[in-house]
């Protein structure tokens, strides 16, 4: 039996061309409010929609305090690659969603998070971590919960009680459910930055996988953007009216040249979780070669009508989506751990190519930008207030992006002549001295409920 709902079960699907090997995610153009411009659908193997998933994505996204179409995006990516799993289960019979009980979710945690390999031999598993199973098997209890409540199963999620008994027993259903599979989730201490070597083999990595120009110069300019403590869909989004014209910039260029001091060029940036503008500064040198791009090869990739962006899909001619630009930098590490390899490298070397993952710029560009603000002498809540605008985070995110002391950065520094063992200490004591309260109120934040997953 083929995933589907129970009206279309009754089909024989087994004389239906199939179009996919299982359910696929689609985006759809839609101008209905808040649905515009894009609104993703999950279609089965036949090419016909799936409504309960494709409806529940519309329910996340009425639900949603930004309604994004990216975020939407995300989820349907993400609940799909579930419903594949579980329609390929059982050698292919197939399990529907009306059938999942809690033994089935006990499968599907140990598919997901147990070990890729054992002992050298390929198991078939994810081996992906906790945090990341718990968000999966969230949003798979919420789709079912609508199943529930929308009568397209019965007795198939709930808490139990003396009276009622369901297939998937839940600890709590609302405001989100909670189940006894979820994993406990550790959070390290620090985020490990890769050595300056290990992200430039990534960059030569980015390089070498492309061999159009047009596309190749492209990525080179998003690995910059990034670089410049940008996030990944704030990278993608970022507005052709974001960059200056051309004769701004020759203005910017011959003042640097007449007073022998090169300013960086505020950018204004729209925030990806705070869902508000920030000015980020960008070198000079960076801006000119944004404005290039759009003056003389942009229009290479045949925008779309209305499209803003300034990175483009070479195949549609719309903006790329986030996740685009993930898998474009893990095709580069790929390629930076085969270089490596190829020429010898250590383990130690390819252990730090693999902790390369795009969100690492902005962690190094948040720590090498706090670091020089500090060794230049700026006063510590300056320095951190700075940064926390320019990054567009709070005093308490900013704690996980602060890597002053870790031994591997000051190594860095150290090396590089600017880091002064002295003073970095005095700093290091003035940081512990500050209140957070002092922090929080020089950069108001909207306050956010945290959702328990």
């Amino acid at each position: 039996m083929a995933l589907g709902w129970p009206s279309t079960v009754e089909k024989l699907q087994t004389k239906r061309r199939e179009i996919y090997d299982g359910p696929v995610v689609r985006l759809v153009e839609a101008t209905e409010e808040p649905f515009a411009p894009y609104q993703p659908v999950i279609l089965d193997r036949y090419g016909d929609i799936l409504i309960e998933p494709t409806d529940f994505l519309r329910v996340k996204r009425l639900q949603s305090r930004r309604g994004s179409w990216e975020t939407a995006y995300q989820y349907a990516r993400i609940l799909v690659d579930i419903l594949f799993i579980l329609e390929t289960a059982d050698g292919g019979v197939g399990i529907p969603y009306w059938r999942i009980n809690d033994d089935i979710l006990q499968r599907l945690r140990g598919v997901l998070t147990g070990p890729k390999s054992i002992k050298g031999k390929e198991t078939g598993n994810r081996g992906i971590k906790n945090a990341t199973w718990n968000t999966r098997l969230s949003l798979l209890l919420q789709f079912l919960l609508l199943c529930e409540r929308r009568g397209w199963a019965k007795a198939l999620i709930g808490v139990p009680d003396d009276t009622r008994a369901f297939q998937v027993n839940l600890i709590q259903a609302d405001p989100y459910p909670i189940h006894e599979l979820e994993l406990p989730e550790f959070e390290p201490d620090e985020v490990v930055i890769p050595q300056d070597d290990a992200v430039e083999a990534v960059e030569i990595g980015l390089a070498e996988n492309v061999t159009t120009p047009l596309i190749a110069g492209r990525n080179r300019l998003i690995f910059a953007v990034m670089d410049e403590n940008l996030r990944r869909k704030e990278a993608a989004n970022l507005p052709i009216s974001a960059v200056p014209s051309r004769a701004h910039l020759q203005s910017l260029r011959a003042n640097a040249q007449a007073t022998g001091m090169l300013k960086a060029v505020p950018i204004r940036v729209h925030g990806a979780k705070t869902d508000r503008e920030r000015m980020v500064p960008f070198p000079l040198l960076l801006v000119e070669k944004l404005r290039d791009f759009i003056d003389y090869d942009r229009a290479k990739f045949r925008p779309k009508k209305g499209e803003k962006a300034i990175f483009l899909s070479f195949t549609d001619g719309k903006r790329l989506n986030p996740q685009s630009l993930t898998n474009m930098l893990g095709l580069a590490r790929k390629r930076a751990l085969m270089n490596a390899a190829a020429e010898g490298a250590d383990d130690i070397r390819l252990a730090d190519i693999r902790r390369f993952h795009g969100h690492v710029l902005r962690h190094r560009r948040v720590t090498d930008g706090l670091a020089a603000s500090l060794e230049a002498g700026l006063d510590p809540v300056h320095a951190m207030t700075d940064m926390m605008e320019s990054a567009g985070m709070s005093f308490q995110t900013m704690l996980r992006y602060l890597h002053l002391s870790q031994e591997r950065r000051k190594s860095v520094l150290i090396k590089r002549g600017a880091l002064n063992q002295a003073r970095e200490d005095q700093v290091m004591k003035s940081l512990a001295s500050l209140q957070m309260a002092q922090l929080d109120a020089l950069t108001p934040r909207k306050s956010r409920r945290r959702r328990r997953r």
